[in-house]
């Protein structure tokens, strides 16, 4: 609870997992996975 009422911006594999969650619930048929792998591959990303 604390982490999610904060001001910082959360880290990308948090981003990753909320996105994951929220297309779970919508039925969406997503791969965190390949996104996560496309941003790596970005020169200092911030994701």
């Amino acid at each position: 609870i604390i982490e999610k009422l904060s001001a910082k911006t959360p880290d990308g594999q948090t981003k990753l997992k909320m996105l994951a969650a929220i297309a779970k619930e919508h039925n969406v048929d997503w791969d965190p996975h390949a996104v996560e792998e496309q941003v790596s591959d970005l020169p200092e990303t911030k994701f």
